[in-house]
């Protein structure tokens, strides 16, 4: 059994630090996520070529998944690539991460996302979907998604209509089997384009919700985060975990707002620190732990990704991690 079954993008992340001058050229609003084609995504590489600090299997999801086996609990990671190098090398780092790949495969090439940071730690993405737009019914794995604790599904799935009829496959499945479902609202852009259809999904299909202040506040309309956070648990009927930055996290459900602090650190790269937290989070959630201990297991985690450049760190100490949370583990 997995404790958490993964279904995001897998992509191929090539991260680059640049100034906002860069971005003001290529025309990229700070902090967002653009989907871009094959010839604009050369274009930009072009341009940030002599900056490239890391090129790695990345996605979201994939940063989740490898987040929760590095806590020391079982996951899977689904989606579709393409039978190029960039594919291999995906399942390659999953194997490697702790994490098993279901891949479905399609004849183009496997996705690339170019993340640009800023100096003010703001990463900005621009994502070429490549073969993961082609995540359809049959490439999701019904018998594992049943046999899993939760089944987590990022925002970034919701781009195309095969990749919803995916998602839609795959939480149903879950909730048959009696499974949590946990979604991901991945970033405030994501929420604008799909608005309406998340909140008809969160009311349908969702336990638990993920997302940060600005994506609470866009989705829910309310102006402030406390009350979006009980808008989103009221959606969900369950849960919404609402992360702040600096201003620490919020839990809501049925019996109101659990507030648990950040953290402190000093931020260098954001990119990854949200995949980490939602894996902490989740860890937290399937073991048990209060919301004060999984909110604090997952406030450290992030920490320890923005710190430093790469949404992935290998060396944290997940024993201090579990320790600061006040969590005993054998």
């Amino acid at each position: 059994m997995f404790d958490v079954y993964c279904l995001c993008n897998p992509l191929f992340d090539i991260l680059a630090t640049t100034s906002d001058e860069l971005l003001v050229e290529c025309g990229s609003e700070k902090g967002s996520m653009t989907l871009v084609s094959v010839e604009h995504q050369r274009r930009l590489l072009g341009k940030a070529a002599l900056e490239i600090t890391a090129r790695e299997a990345g996605g979201s999801g994939a940063n989740t998944a490898i987040g929760v086996a590095q806590l020391g609990f079982k996951a899977a990671f689904g989606g579709c690539v393409g039978g190029d190098d960039f594919g291999l090398a995906l399942s390659d780092a999953l194997l490697a991460g702790g994490v098993a790949p279901h891949f479905g495969q399609a004849d183009v090439d496997t996705g690339v996302c170019l993340v640009l940071t800023t100096p003010d730690a703001q990463r900005t993405m621009h994502t070429c979907l490549g073969a993961s737009q082609y995540f359809c019914p049959e490439f999701v794995n019904v018998d594992a998604i049943a046999d899993s604790k939760v089944l987590y599904v990022t925002g970034y799935l919701w781009d195309t209509k095969l990749q919803q009829d995916a998602v839609e496959h795959a939480m149903s499945a879950a909730r048959n089997a009696g499974r949590l479902v946990a979604f991901s609202l991945s970033d405030s852009f994501c929420v604008a384009r799909h608005r309406e259809a998340f909140g008809s999904l969160l009311a349908s299909h969702v336990d638990i919700v993920f997302g940060n202040e600005d994506e609470a506040i866009a989705i829910s309309g309310k102006d402030d985060v406390h009350e979006a956070s009980k808008w989103l648990a009221g959606q969900t009927g369950h849960l919404a975990i609402i992360t702040r930055g600096a201003q620490g996290c919020l839990f809501a459900d049925a019996n109101g707002v659990t507030e648990v602090e950040a953290f402190g650190t000093t931020a260098v790269d954001t990119t990854g620190a949200g995949d980490m937290f939602a894996s902490a989070a989740l860890c937290g959630l399937v073991a048990g732990y209060t919301y004060e201990q999984t909110g604090r297991l997952a406030s450290y985690m992030s920490a320890a990704i923005v710190a430093q450049f790469g949404p992935r760190n290998p060396h944290i100490s997940v024993a201090d991690a579990f320790a600061y949370a006040g969590i005993q583990v054998a």
